[in-house]
């Protein structure tokens, strides 16, 4: 899914944009920052993928039941 969703985030530039402005707003966090800033842009891609996975999921889902109803 991370993979997927960097993919789709490099894919839709304002996204990918958004989600390096979110990650580098983690450097004022004391200690850790600098981690969290090439942390969170992973997690952010993981999030979006399985959004993705789950929207193209339910469709094909939805798309072969009505199929299988005017099939039978």
């Amino acid at each position: 899914f991370m993979v997927g969703g960097g993919i789709l985030t490099h894919g839709l530039p304002p996204v990918h944009h958004l989600f390096e402005d979110w990650a580098s707003y983690t450097t004022v966090v004391p200690t850790f920052g600098h981690l969290l800033q090439g942390v969170v842009p992973a997690l952010l891609n993981v999030a979006f993928g399985l959004v993705a996975g789950g929207v193209v999921l339910a469709t094909v889902s939805a798309l072969g039941a009505v199929r299988a109803r005017f099939k039978a």
